[in-house]
């Protein structure tokens, strides 16, 4: 599972959640995702989508993750934790790209959010990760013969 480091971390603005920090667009295969949206209903009501397309779209994190959040959970799906820690190997194989929302806030405090939406995230990162953890994984093994 990709995890990420608490020294890579950024606090959001009102201690929300956070992000990891890093400058380069090199891939960063130690960054965990948990498919979690308590703003989901308001996204989709921007989008038009239903209540369906989110519960599909929970439902499909589920084959690309490696957990289950054990306090995060969906009451649609009996209580089921929410889908937690992309797995590289598992979108590669896939080719399922993770779902993203976003929300976008106004630049003044207070007025509230401006947009929001739904996208996939490009495969192209999770290529790139794939083969990073494989040429790792690679080394190890050479050096250890």
């Amino acid at each position: 599972m990709v995890a990420t480091p608490a020294r890579a971390q950024t606090r959001l603005s009102g201690g929300q959640g956070s992000v990891a920090d890093y400058a380069s667009a090199l891939p960063h295969p130690d960054i965990a995702f948990n498919f979690e949206a308590p703003d989901m209903g308001k996204v989709l009501k921007v989008v038009g989508g239903t209540a369906r397309t989110a519960l599909d779209a929970t439902l499909e994190m589920y084959e690309i993750t490696l957990a289950e959040h054990p306090l995060h959970q969906v009451p649609a799906l009996d209580f089921r934790g929410t889908p937690t820690g992309i797995d590289v190997r598992r979108v590669v194989e896939t080719g399922i790209q993770p779902v993203v929302n976003t929300g976008i806030a106004h630049r003044r405090a207070g007025v509230g959010q401006v947009g929001a939406g739904l996208v996939r995230a490009p495969l192209e990162p999770f290529l790139a990760a794939h083969r990073h953890l494989s040429s790792i994984q690679d080394l190890e093994i050479d050096t250890a013969t």
